[in-house]
């Protein structure tokens, strides 16, 4: 199979010039796409977004009778091939998939307690991959503790583990359990806030973090996305992106593809009248660095 050795080869050629920074400025030169119509994208109960360029796959999650599964495509000669369940026991629901660079380890979360059966919660879980077969997830025991669903996760280059969980009073926030340390921590009111902040995408190298939250005062409508900075260990405000990305629909899973000039989310701007939620991905061209220097002349 062919490596993905960057987004924007996995997945589309893109022929906009941006002139604005997308995600603090409307700019109706540069619209999201639907990211491969027919295949990946194909109005399908599917949300989430990861992909690893060694095992040339994409990664997502599906609702498949009534479970949510971990579905991956295989990407060979520019192209997405018919999606394959990941061979884990069906009576739980997984979702959310993170994995490695060398495509051997995958965190998620999924309804598997402790005892091994199905729980009320989800919990963050892991499974690696022995000579080429994935083992059956696992909860991790040193964060099973805390309360409501725990999910989202995600490993930063330094080995800080970063998921989404209840926060006492303040509903769903992002919490950073750092390398070495017993208790997780929310990330700051920079980030977080009075409402529920979803899943989200944190920079390998934690320079960034994008993510979901929803109903917040400058929404669109719904779920939306927005960014933040971090500056010398301190967090920017978090601002929403720009009009075309958020919509009065739902945005969310964010992914930024590994050049950092891609941005992959999941949307139900076109969702059909179906009583099952259909959604599709879809992928734009950003400027990081615009927005950043946006950020500091502030």
């Amino acid at each position: 199979m062919k490596y993905l050795f960057s987004l924007t080869l996995l997945v589309i050629t893109f022929s906009v010039s941006l002139a604005q920074a997308p995600g603090l400025e409307d700019n109706s030169e540069a619209q999201p796409r639907v990211l491969h119509p027919g295949t990946i994208s194909n109005d399908l109960p599917q949300w989430n977004n990861y992909f690893n360029r060694k095992l040339s796959i994409g990664i997502f999650t599906i609702l498949v009778d009534g479970k949510s599964r971990i579905i991956y495509y295989p990407y060979v000669n520019e192209q997405f091939l018919e999606g394959e369940l990941f061979p884990f026991d069906d009576q739980f629901n997984y979702s959310d998939p993170w994995m490695n660079m060398d495509g051997d380890y995958m965190l998620m979360q999924a309804n598997i307690g402790m005892n091994g059966k199905p729980s009320e919660q989800y919990h963050i879980c892991e499974s690696k991959n022995i000579d080429g077969e994935w083992t059956q997830p696992q909860p991790i025991k040193s964060i099973y503790g805390q309360k409501g669903n725990v999910g989202s996760p995600s490993l930063a280059n330094n080995g800080n583990l970063y998921f989404n969980a209840l926060n006492n009073g303040n509903g769903y926030d992002i919490f950073v359990l750092e390398k070495g340390k017993n208790k997780a921590v929310p990330l700051p009111n920079q980030i977080n806030s009075r409402y529920l902040e979803g899943d989200f995408y944190i920079d390998a190298d934690e320079k960034f973090i994008v993510f979901s939250s929803v109903d917040r005062n400058d929404s669109q409508g719904n779920s939306d996305l927005y960014i933040a900075f971090n500056e010398d260990g301190e967090w920017t405000n978090a601002v929403a992106l720009c009009e075309g990305i958020n919509t009065p629909a739902e945005e969310f899973s964010p992914y930024i593809s590994l050049d950092r000039r891609s941005l992959v989310f999941t949307s139900n701007r076109n969702q059909g009248r179906g009583f099952i939620p259909t959604y599709n991905h879809y992928i734009i061209e950003i400027d990081l660095d615009t927005i950043r220097r946006t950020f500091s002349d502030e």
